[in-house]
């Protein structure tokens, strides 16, 4: 099956190699990107990257009447990419698919819901832990804590995005969950969420909030690192919001700074085994490669386990 990873992003090089090594790891074969007006090289990165034929580029550029990411998702419709995907999922570069079934891959997933056409993950809310100064380290690793598994507030954390099946019961990919449902074939989807629950119709429809008040987690979640440090969320209150026009940007700082939060073990079993290992530390490939500028050159790799990965070298242009 091929799985496709829409991505939006504007100046985002010092994060870029690890969620793309992240994501690959996880079972996402096919990355179609879309960048807009990037002033530190993350476009120039991009189109490194779509000549190796690792992801497609596609630069939106603004201005944009609806935000630069609803103009991407209404372009992404019409591309090869989109359409010769098996299943689809829009994703920010903030967010990380964490799977905690069978090998932790898109495949173990499917395989735990073999009637699913659609599976929400639920966002899991990270802390910054107290963070003021970026750090060139794999963001998985710096931020470890988390909103428990069962909340009640803030009403942002129940919110969710959608692996979804690209089979045409949906006209357009939507930020949260696909868009345009086919009255027809949207009859048969079958939703169910993170925790392995069946989910009511309504789900096939309308709904972005999960269900509060139970572990919504227990086969896969949506690792959520919407703050990150203080001054990388200066830098993204400079980008602004994505999905509107430029104003101020409402990154929910409070929330993700003050809750109490459980430690989380995160990604440690895929560092464990080898799965990430040496792809996104700080060197080759990472933030400080990304600031020293040249290109970046992306090869498959096996880990300790036997997964298939990819890796990123260095190389000065």
């Amino acid at each position: 099956m091929r799985h496709l990873a829409i991505l939006t992003v504007k100046n985002e090089a010092a994060f870029l190699l690890e969620w793309l090594a992240h994501h690959r790891a996880t079972g996402f074969g096919d990355f179609l990107v879309f960048s807009n007006d990037c002033a530190d090289g993350t476009d120039t990165m991009l189109d490194r990257l779509q000549a190796m034929g690792w992801l497609t580029h596609i630069r939106n550029d603004g201005p944009h009447d609806k935000g630069a990411q609803w103009t991407a998702l209404s372009r992404a419709a019409r591309e090869p990419a989109f359409r010769g995907a098996d299943w689809a999922m829009v994703l920010d570069i903030d967010e990380f698919v964490n799977i905690h079934v069978g090998d932790h891959t898109l495949g173990a997933l499917h395989a735990a819901l073999p009637e699913a056409t659609a599976i929400t993950l639920t966002w899991r809310l990270f802390g910054n832990g107290g963070i003021v100064g970026y750090d060139d380290r794999p963001v998985s690793e710096t931020f470890t804590r988390a909103i428990a598994p069962v909340f009640h507030w803030p009403w942002r954390a129940a919110m969710f995005k959608t692996l979804y099946r690209a089979d045409g019961s949906y006209g357009k990919p939507g930020v949260h969950r696909p868009r345009q449902p086919d009255p027809d074939r949207v009859v048969g989807a079958r939703w169910f969420d993170g925790a392995g629950q069946a989910l009511p119709e309504s789900f096939a429809k309308a709904r972005v909030f999960s269900d509060f008040g139970r572990n919504l987690y227990l086969l896969a979640q949506l690792n959520h690192y919407a703050l990150g440090a203080m001054e990388s969320y200066i830098v993204k209150c400079d980008r602004g919001a994505p999905t509107a026009r430029p104003r101020l940007s409402t990154c929910p700082i409070g929330a993700n700074a003050t809750l109490p939060r459980s430690k989380t073990p995160a990604f440690r079993r895929w560092r464990r085994s080898g799965g990430l290992a040496g792809r996104t530390d700080g060197g080759p490939g990472s933030g400080a490669a990304a600031r020293r500028g040249g290109c970046v050159a992306p090869a498959p790799v096996c880990g300790a386990d036997g997964r298939r990965g990819l890796a990123f070298a260095f190389r000065p242009a």
